[in-house]
């Protein structure tokens, strides 16, 4: 049974098509890359995979359940690393994870997850006076909790230096290989030509290739699962890493905002859709 699935997939605001005829189809313990510029549809994809947004038509399943009826039963199985997030309240590195574990009814221990992204000496600070990278580590550490089924990555190197962009495609690769779907959305072609299993290319909201790679995880051997959590090993890097400028559109399809996801109560989402 495939973790993702869409068929004739539209979204729509007033006369710009977002989403347009989506069919898409991400099989267990794959790691499918999502590529596209910024503007293309990634994020409202997303959005619609996690019925945070309602599609105009077409139908969306994750774990084989409709993504309109079954959403609460979906979302306790996903782990999610949006873009464009902020720590805006006023609580520490441990403290989110805290929330974000009593969130999910997990029963995971904040101080593994901390040691996990390297951030155990920052975790009685503010983080809000984390850096860029800090903060997307303490994000990813979230996405973590509850060992997910579906790992869903949007644009996950932004604020990390070339190290960490490394480390993050080595622990995206062992997630895999533990049984972990990932879905891994970004603008930049050798992230997902590192990692992903397949590739599907997304321009003006229309699939317009999808191409399977023999990548370096061809030939590993898949583990038994154990824990995604297990896997995210010393994401490190404050750096900023520099975003690519958003590419021009024409006609029907231009850029336009979307609503915000709900999914991280605590976290301040952009409203742009990449």
């Amino acid at each position: 049974m495939p973790t993702i699935e869409t068929r004739g997939l539209t979204k729509s605001f007033g006369d710009v098509d977002a989403v347009l005829d989506l069919d898409l189809t991400v099989e267990e313990g794959e790691v499918f890359g999502f590529l596209g510029p910024n503007g293309a549809g990634k994020s409202t994809t997303i959005n619609l995979l996690l019925d945070y947004i309602r599609p105009t038509s077409g139908r969306v399943e994750v774990f084989g359940m409709d993504a309109q009826r079954h959403p609460a039963k979906i979302r306790e199985r996903v782990g999610v690393l949006p873009e464009g997030y902020g720590f805006d309240d006023p609580l520490t590195g441990r403290e989110y994870l805290d929330w974000a574990i009593r969130t999910k009814d997990a029963d995971d221990d904040p101080a593994e997850l901390l040691d996990l992204v390297s951030l155990t000496d920052d975790a009685g600070r503010m983080a809000t006076d984390y850096s860029k990278g800090m903060q997307q580590r303490l994000a990813f550490a979230m996405a973590l909790i509850d060992d997910p089924d579906l790992l869903i990555l949007d644009e996950p190197s932004t604020g990390l230096d070339p190290n960490g962009i490394r480390t993050m495609r080595e622990t995206v690769a062992d997630v895999a290989a533990e049984g972990t779907t990932v879905f891994f959305s970004s603008h930049h072609l050798n992230e997902v030509e590192a990692v992903c299993d397949r590739v599907g290319v997304l321009n003006e909201g229309e699939l317009v290739a999808v191409d399977s790679r023999d990548g370096p995880r061809a030939s590993r051997r898949r583990l038994p699962r154990a824990g995604a959590r297990r896997a995210a090993r010393s994401l490190r890097g404050p750096t900023p890493f520099p975003a690519c400028p958003r590419a021009p559109r024409r006609g029907r399809n231009r850029p336009i905002h979307t609503p915000r996801p709900a999914g991280f109560p605590c976290l301040s989402m952009t409203d742009e859709r990449s």
